[in-house]
């Protein structure tokens, strides 16, 4: 719990006791399994980037901010190779957004995505603000997002 990097847990202070503390670890275990089942459906991960504190006595987790976002796409990649990952870049390609991308069938096939692994931000609109930062789409981005690209979401600035 002392190392650099992002801890797991779905309450701060309550579920200390996960099979898997850290970030990287539970990627890990994501990639083996995946290696020993080269065929498997594309598993879709999701993040909930939690930063608020539980009430009075509890800690306060650090608030998720651009460079804590960055820290979440270099431990994705951390773990799995670009062969097995699907990103948004992979995704959007030459459209000049990813929203473009999928409306023109972009998406990879099944066959194509087996043995793949992709994520996606499942938060507020506010953190998918900060998580997208001033990019068009998602470029350089490892997780999708749950947003509508035809809405510019609005800067929060913290």
């Amino acid at each position: 719990m002392r190392k650099p990097g992002l801890t797991v847990m779905h309450l701060a202070d309550i579920d200390f006791r996960s099979s898997c503390v850290t970030f990287v670890a539970c990627r890990s275990i994501v990639r083996r399994w995946s290696d020993a089942h080269p065929r498997h459906a594309p598993i879709l991960v999701t993040i909930n980037a939690k930063d608020g504190a539980l009430g009075a006595g509890s800690p306060q987790p650090l608030p998720f901010d651009a460079t804590s976002f960055d820290r979440v796409d270099a431990e994705i990649r951390s773990v799995f190779s670009p062969s097995k990952l699907i990103e948004p870049d992979d995704v959007q390609g030459t459209h000049a957004t990813l929203r473009d991308a999928v409306r023109a069938n972009a998406w990879p096939t099944l066959d194509a995505a087996r043995g793949n692994v992709f994520f996606a931000l499942d938060e507020s609109p506010a953190k998918v603000a900060i998580h997208r930062g001033e990019r068009r789409s998602l470029e350089d981005r490892a997780m999708f997002i749950n947003a509508d690209e035809r809405r510019r979401p609005r800067r929060i600035s913290r």
